[in-house]
């Protein structure tokens, strides 16, 4: 919920781009362990999540998020975006 909170705030003070958007996806994955989180289950012997980020590049080199899931770490960034 902050992360959305933080965006709307960026999203009103960030001028409209006179040339096209460009998004970048990217993630990072974060290994956990095994007896503390179950649900995760990424390996046989590991856990883990991923986050996956979308981010948005704009005239004068201003970068910011704009949609931010969580995942198992063996998703692919393409079936969230």
């Amino acid at each position: 919920e902050m992360f959305f909170q933080l965006l709307g705030h960026i999203e009103q003070h960030q001028p409209k781009p006179f040339h096209k958007e460009l998004y970048i996806i990217d993630s990072t994955p974060f290994s956990l362990s095994q007896l503390a989180y179950k649900w995760p289950k990424f390996r046989p012997t590991q856990s883990g999540i991923k986050v996956h980020m979308m981010r948005r590049h704009m005239d004068k080199g201003d970068v910011y998020p704009v949609k931010l899931k969580q995942s198992t770490a063996s998703a692919h960034d393409k079936i969230f975006f």
